[in-house]
C-alpha cells in the first residue's frame, strides 16, 4: 500500500542535468518500492523533470525561484508544502536546499521532521559567487540544525570537518 510506505520530500535547487540530480534520480531508482518521494526544485531549471516524473508515484513542485537571486518568498512556500504533504524525512541536496529546508521545517509544524543534508565536494577549492559565500557561511552555522548529513565522498567529508561544518 502506496499509503503505508515512508514519505521522503527532496528539496534541490534545481533539477538541470548535473550530479546532485542524476543522484537524486537514482536514488530514487533504488528506492522507489520502498519509500514514497515528492520532489521540491526551488528553480525552474526542470531539464530533468519528465524523468523524475516517468518513476511512478513521484511528483515534482517547480518554485521558479530567479537562480542566484535570494527570495524569501521559496522559504514561504516551501513551508506550506511541507504542511500539505506531511513528509516523514526532508532530504535537502545542496546548500540553497539546506538552507530552505532547515527553516521551512522549523516554521511547517510542531512535530520535529527529521533532515538530512547531502553534500558533493563543492565547499572549497572553487570559486563561488558572494550570494554562493553567505550561503556556505549560513549552513556551516545551521549544520548542527540536520539530523544527518551526508557526504558523497571522503574529500566532500574533509571539505566539510575542515570548513567548520558539525555532524
Amino acid at each position: 500500500n502506496n499509503a503505508l510506505r515512508p514519505h521522503i520530500l527532496h528539496v534541490i535547487n534545481g533539477l538541470s542535468r548535473g550530479g546532485t540530480e542524476t543522484a537524486l534520480l537514482r536514488h530514487i531508482e533504488d528506492t522507489l518500492g520502498i519509500y514514497r518521494h515528492t520532489i521540491i526544485s526551488l528553480t525552474s531549471l526542470d531539464q530533468m523533470r519528465g524523468e523524475f516524473e516517468a518513476l511512478a508515484g513521484v511528483s515534482v513542485f517547480l518554485l521558479r525561484a530567479n537562480r542566484g537571486v535570494p527570495d524569501p518568498r521559496l522559504l514561504f512556500r516551501c513551508t506550506r508544502l511541507i504542511r500539505l504533504l506531511k513528509p516523514d524525512l526532508v532530504h535537502a541536496w545542496l546548500p540553497l536546499s539546506w538552507l530552505i529546508s532547515t527553516v521551512a521545517c522549523r516554521f511547517a509544524c510542531g512535530v520535529h521532521i527529521p533532515l538530512v543534508w547531502s553534500a558533493r565536494s563543492l565547499i572549497m577549492g572553487t570559486k563561488h559567487r558572494f550570494s554562493e559565500v553567505i550561503a556556505l557561511r549560513l549552513c556551516r552555522a545551521m549544520s548542527g540544525q540536520c539530523d544527518a548529513l551526508v557526504a558523497n565522498s571522503h574529500v566532500a567529508l574533509c571539505q566539510l570537518n575542515q570548513y567548520g561544518f558539525r555532524p
